[in-house]
């Protein structure tokens, strides 16, 4: 069917990537290049590689979220290509988010939410996040893994296995040795059950830092089934914000959910 094709076209896409970005390091790349010579290459490379993970998405985008973050490292045209990826990621429609939770929860969104912004506050590598109300009338943070994420990580985590055989091989690095603990935290990513477990758990050990939370006990529990997760909503700034408002992290909303 349609997304059996699409995942050979995934990693049809990604094959080729590699092979261009093999063929800039071992054939373009040279030690006695002028150093405008070899950023070029670095430039090349960043844009290809960047290139797939916007077309291929999902867990593609969270590989390139990782390059983005290795600023310490890596080149200055990574740096500067990858940045886009840091605070925003391809959205879905409504449409697959309503489609979504009417699968997960058996009912139309209607009968959980009094209001929904069709338009997600955040989007990530496999998930995005809209604003709610419920019929309480309380504010809520509905988190939606987006659509055929769990069908595609298995596919793309084996791929990326094939191809980091294959750079480690043609560059002769170390590259292999992190491959099973990177795709045990990848399956674990896509569990929002899991991700919930994790959240009371960090509420619990942190629960007496002021600056991190501001009121973990006011937090009642929120639903969280495999790609579906609803949580109560607040303002907060990004934890890599350097000029936070108040603090090191003003606000924390906790992922804690409704039991079924």
């Amino acid at each position: 069917d349609y997304y059996n094709s699409h995942r050979v076209q995934r990693n049809l896409r990604a094959v080729y990537t590699a092979f261009r970005i093999m063929y800039e390091y071992k054939i373009n790349w040279n030690s006695e290049n002028t150093f405008r010579e070899n950023e070029e290459v670095h430039r090349r490379a960043a844009k290809l590689i960047l290139d797939c993970c916007q077309k291929n998405g999902g867990l593609y985008i969270k590989f390139g979220q990782g390059i983005a973050s290795m600023n310490h490292i890596l080149p200055k045209p990574y740096r500067e290509e990858f940045q886009v990826l840091h605070d925003k990621a391809p959205c879905v429609p409504f449409s697959d988010v309503r489609k979504i939770i009417i699968e997960d929860l058996k009912v139309d969104p209607n009968v959980i939410f009094s209001e929904f912004d069709r338009t997600p506050v955040a989007s990530a590598s496999i998930a995005q996040v809209h604003k709610a109300k419920l019929h309480s009338g309380e504010t809520v943070a509905v988190k939606v893994q987006k659509p055929h994420i769990a069908d595609q990580v298995p596919w793309d985590l084996a791929c990326y296995r094939i191809l980091l055989h294959g750079f480690e091989w043609v560059f002769e690095l170390p590259l292999c040795w992190s491959t099973d603990f990177t795709e045990r935290q990848m399956m674990t990513e896509i569990d929002f059950v899991s991700e919930a477990m994790n959240s009371q758990k960090s509420s619990q050990l942190l629960n007496n830092e002021k600056y991190i939370f501001d009121y973990p006990n006011k937090l009642q529990r929120r639903k969280a089934k495999q790609d579906l997760a609803i949580a109560a909503e607040a303002n907060g700034d990004k934890t890599v914000d350097t000029n936070p408002n108040d603090g090191f992290y003003n606000k924390y909303i906790e992922n804690s959910y409704l039991k079924d």
